[in-house]
């Protein structure tokens, strides 16, 4: 079974995979390639005033949708808080 997020260990290897994936992220944005972007099997994406989106399949094809004829010319992240729950076989 896999630890909840009480439990969690806010490790320097999970900062270091938190920075890849926002940085890989940024990436895709840029490239306008949405499916590039990492989501788990069972991610949920929620935006305000729609319903939420289940599953990577869906989230990618809105963002393919929505990315359709934009070219980004600018972005930025910061992450203030990283935290990865439970060992490597939690997170795949």
């Amino acid at each position: 079974m896999c630890p909840q997020s009480s439990e969690a260990a806010d490790t320097g290897s999970d900062q270091a995979l938190c920075q890849r994936l926002w940085e890989d992220h940024r990436e895709a944005v840029m490239a306008s390639q949405p499916r590039m972007i990492a989501f788990a099997k069972d991610a949920v994406l929620t935006y305000p005033d729609m319903p939420p989106l289940r599953g990577r399949e869906p989230i990618q094809a809105h963002l393919v949708k929505m990315f359709a004829g934009l070219k980004v010319v600018k972005t930025g992240f910061k992450i203030e808080r990283c935290e990865v729950v439970g060992p490597a076989s939690c997170r795949a």
